[in-house]
């Protein structure tokens, strides 16, 4: 009994457990005195692993959407803690691959929650929110990607920082905000740009589009 009231609690806080576990990975990094390299680099894999641990929490109520995300988060603890200590570039590309399909399958779901909701509540409001930080988080692992198989994709990045670089770049881009200090250059890099500001416009005019809609006949 206490065991299924727990799972009902976890799974009617899953969107805001969802946001703690996206600032992790978005401003986590800033709680570490003098932003210590090696701390750093262990805070993005553990980040990730809990947004993909609160991903499954969205959708273990459906078997076999519990199966793929379960799968999925094997895989990934797996090949973090390989990386970790032994890297190898086809996993880390792998991972990378895997990282980006997940968050993709991840806001599709979360965006058909959002539009299966019978009113805008907080909750709502909450996960609109998420949605736009898992774009944003996605842009920057496929633009890491990118950097990766082909280095100086974009200019602009300090070595020491790349992955935190490319991750701004992703939310500025997303947001259409564009300061220019980070600049894509090759073919791959520009048309990835290309894909990252048309997601987050589409995903902003239909969300809005949604809530107005929602919130409008809610008051009738």
């Amino acid at each position: 009994m206490y065991r299924k009231r727990l799972k009902l609690l976890i799974y009617k806080a899953r969107y805001r457990l969802l946001l703690y576990a996206l600032l992790i990975v978005v401003f986590g990094d800033l709680l570490i005195p003098n932003q210590n390299a090696e701390y750093v680099s262990y805070l993005g894999p553990i980040g990730l692993l809990c947004i993909v641990f609160a991903g499954w929490n969205l959708v273990h109520r459906n078997k076999r959407k519990n199966i793929i995300y379960a799968t999925l988060l094997i895989i990934l603890t797996i090949s973090e803690i390989v990386d970790t200590f032994s890297p190898i570039e086809e996993l880390t590309i792998i991972k990378q691959v895997v990282y980006v399909a997940f968050f993709v399958t991840f806001s599709l779901e979360l965006f058909h929650q959002i539009k299966s909701a019978n009113k805008v509540t907080s909750s709502i409001l909450t996960a609109v929110l998420c949605g736009l930080i898992i774009i944003g988080i996605a842009g920057g692992i496929g633009a890491t990607t990118i950097e990766y198989l082909r280095p100086g994709s974009f200019v602009g990045l300090n070595e020491s920082t790349k992955i935190i670089d490319l991750q701004y770049y992703s939310f500025i881009t997303l947001t259409t905000v564009g300061y220019g200090d980070i600049t894509p250059i090759t073919v791959y890099a520009k048309k990835f740009t290309i894909l990252i500001t048309l997601v987050g416009n589409f995903y902003s005019i239909v969300i809005i589009g949604i809530i107005i809609g929602k919130y409008t006949s809610s008051g009738k």
